[in-house]
């Protein structure tokens, strides 16, 4: 009998879009549909069990005080924190108490810049685990083809072209530029156009490149932090309204905050802000998603591009390695399109092929459907979480 798997529910997360609290749900229902009980009212004294939560915890000391109330001891329990960003991102005063937790494993999406949470923090172990999208998310089968070769009715997708994403208001940025040390404001500048003009520059290399000489930090994770949260959020917002602009004179559908409001303009329409469990609803009433990556991560794809997929868009996607690597190693088996999005243009031509060419729409579509389905669900990432366990409990041993 595999060990019961405790997940904190969607009343215990405050993310945007309610993402994290949809997370936890969609992975609570994947651990029990192979028959592991989770969350049980009551545990097995002494019994181990799997613990796992997202992004930051509000009170650690809670969240460890709960875990060894219910198993025990810390050392029955495998604490496992799946945090969907950069590295980056990571809340510092929570790390430092859980890294020195012998159980404790950390899970991350994202393969940009890993190698820096052991400069940070020596004795932490960390893995690799990519997004999942659960089953609900596949469309059905059956109506695509009506949907994109009926050339009067488009079936279930009246939308051409769907966008989904957020951008910060001016007022959102200037506050994170003032959260940057005044002399480092230009180099910002020069982050930013460095990144807007190459896409799979991460942070880091631009960094590297524009920081003056001599410049010294007492905590040095501390200034790339807040360096990464301003110019992330600048080259996010240029970039992406430079795309959508783009996209002028076809119908599209926008979603995400109320920033993208100025840019409903002409043929572009905005479709308000969206919670993330509505949007493959959303997704499926669309041909073509432009899915642009996050900005933060200049070679991992997100739960976007799946979602995308998985909803039986033709999928316009960023080039990003390991989007390449997944879905698009020859044009003869690729599951989306891939086009360069420091060139709006490029991209708008991406689109048109899409929508000019429905026979080819379709294909690209039934394959990306088709590569979720086979590889890319919830169901598919239980063997990491059972994995990060197994090795939790095993240096448990050891240490003892």
């Amino acid at each position: 009998m595999p060990p019961p798997v405790y997940i904190p529910t969607a009343s215990q997360y405050i993310s945007r879009y309610s993402l994290l609290g949809t997370f936890a749900h969609e992975l609570m229902e994947a651990f029990a549909a192979v028959g592991c009980i989770v969350n049980a009212p009551q545990h097995p004294r002494d019994q181990r069990g799997i613990f796992i939560f997202f992004n930051t915890p509000t009170h650690v000391e809670k969240l460890l005080a709960w875990v060894e109330s219910t198993v025990g001891s810390l050392t029955n329990a495998a604490l496992l924190h799946f945090f969907v960003d950069h590295p980056l991102a990571l809340p510092s005063a929570q790390l430092d108490v859980l890294s020195k937790v012998p159980t404790y494993r950390l899970l991350l999406p994202c393969r940009d810049d890993a190698h820096l949470i052991r400069f940070r923090w020596p004795m932490l172990k960390h893995m690799t685990c990519p997004h999942g999208v659960p089953a609900a998310a596949l469309c059905p089968t059956e109506p695509m083809a009506q949907d994109f070769l009926a050339p009067h009715t488009r079936g279930d997708r009246p939308i051409p072209l769907i966008i989904a994403g957020s951008i910060h208001t001016p007022e959102e940025l200037a506050a994170l530029r003032g959260a940057v040390p005044r002399e480092l404001h230009s180099m910002c500048d020069a982050v930013i156009a460095m990144q807007v003009m190459h896409p799979s520059m991460p942070l880091t290399q631009a960094f590297d490149l524009t920081l003056p000489a001599g410049v010294v930090s007492a905590d040095h994770w501390r200034l790339l932090t807040v360096v990464q949260q301003y110019t992330t959020a600048a080259v996010n917002r240029e970039r992406r309204i430079a795309l959508v602009q783009a996209m002028q004179g076809i119908p599209t559908m926008v979603l995400g905050p109320a920033a993208w409001e100025p840019f409903a303009t002409g043929t572009i329409q905005y479709g308000a802000e969206t919670a993330y469990a509505d949007i493959p609803a959303n997704l499926a009433r669309a041909r073509v998603c432009l899915a642009w990556g996050p900005t933060q991560f200049a070679h991992t794809f997100s739960e976007r591009l799946l979602l995308a997929f998985a909803s039986g868009c033709a999928t316009v996607a960023d080039d990003r390695l390991l989007t390449r690597m997944h879905f698009a190693e020859s044009p003869e088996t690729a599951a989306c399109s891939i086009a360069d999005f420091s060139n709006p243009p490029a991209a708008r031509e991406a689109v048109e092929v899409l929508l000019d060419q429905p026979e080819v729409a379709l294909e690209i579509a039934g394959r990306g459907r088709a590569a979720v389905e086979a590889g890319h669900l919830w169901s598919h990432r239980l063997d990491t979480f059972a994995a990060a366990a197994t090795d939790c409990w095993r240096n448990s041993e050891g240490a003892a």
